[in-house]
């Protein structure tokens, strides 16, 4: 029984270092491409997708663990007052619950880990366009954090997030099965990836005095005015609707992945509320929630339009 406890006590303690609640910013995107695909194509592999998504996964994980290595460093998440399980990184260092090298180390075998996936997936696919696709998804990860190139300091952290856990997982999860390249699932990821960016963005408003004190040029340090930030936020979140609604009026997407448009009530909220507390910071943790949420329910539902898509 102690052996049980302890190990399940070891688990929530990686479960919080990993950050694993995220990880539905790359599952959404990983079933995103795999619909795609089946819609397209008409092609599933089970033991592709299955190793897409432990990749995809461990590629979060490491990304989330070397970012809170960094910020460490920085004197970003030591200062930041107000974290909340939404914001401020994990607190596994600052805790002193993993030492500053463990997590280190950790971040490293995880890209290790996702190279070694990467690898056999592309040897057992045509040619070596995952091999550069992957390639991406890696620099992306390991330089959002790390100096000298520090994209989530530099102004290019939520481009790289949007890129990487938006259109690249799409990308990749789509071409392992089809063993092809195509627009469709790069157009398909753009609600998606602007999603995964507005998760980024909202958290950064309760971070927004540590970032800057740190260094980090957040969107929200960046703008400065809070009040234009939640606008430039507001906007986003009602592009990814319009987006999906225009390539179904093109006819380029099946009218099914119209499914999203059942969480613009959801939406209207977020919008509403977040006009109202975006200064403020136990006001603004259901809206945390909220965008996390409507980022994860959006893509399934983009999914299965694209799965309903193909059978009717």
């Amino acid at each position: 029984m102690k052996i049980i406890q302890k190990f399940a006590r070891s688990l929530l303690i990686w479960f919080k270092a990993i950050r694993a609640p995220f990880f539905t910013a790359s599952i959404a995107s990983v079933l995103l491409g795999t619909g795609v695909a089946w819609y397209q194509m008409g092609i599933f592999h089970v033991k592709i997708f299955g190793l897409a998504m432990i990749g995809a996964i461990i590629a979060h994980a490491g990304t989330n663990m070397l970012n809170d290595y960094f910020d460490h460093l920085s004197g970003n998440d030591e200062v930041n007052k107000y974290y909340n399980q939404f914001s401020g990184g994990s607190r596994i260092i600052q805790n002193g619950i993993f030492s500053p090298k463990k997590v280190l180390v950790s971040s490293f075998i995880a890209f290790l880990i996702v190279i070694v996936v990467g690898l056999y997936l592309n040897s057992i696919l045509k040619g070596n366009t995952l091999l550069w696709i992957g390639l991406i998804g890696v620099i992306l990860g390991i330089t959002y954090s790390t100096t000298p190139f520090g994209l989530s300091y530099s102004g290019f952290g939520e481009i790289a997030v949007a890129l990487g856990f938006g259109v690249i997982v799409t990308l990749g999860s789509f071409f392992v099965q089809t063993q092809q390249l195509s627009w469709l699932p790069v157009i398909s990821s753009v609600p998606t990836a602007i999603l995964v960016g507005l998760i980024l963005i909202i958290n950064e408003f309760q971070d927004s005095e540590a970032d800057g004190l740190a260094g980090k040029k957040t969107v929200v340090v960046w703008i400065k005015d809070k009040r234009k930030a939640i606008l430039i936020y507001q906007i986003l979140l009602v592009f990814a609707f319009v987006w999906i609604i225009v390539f179904v009026i093109i006819r380029l997407f099946p009218v099914w992945t119209l499914l999203t448009i059942l969480l613009i009530p959801w939406a209207i909220w977020i919008i509403k509320n977040s006009s109202n507390n975006y200064d403020k910071i136990q006001e603004l943790l259901p809206i945390n929630a909220s965008t996390i949420g409507i980022h994860f329910i959006s893509t399934l539902l983009l999914t299965v339009g694209f799965l309903l898509g193909r059978i009717f």
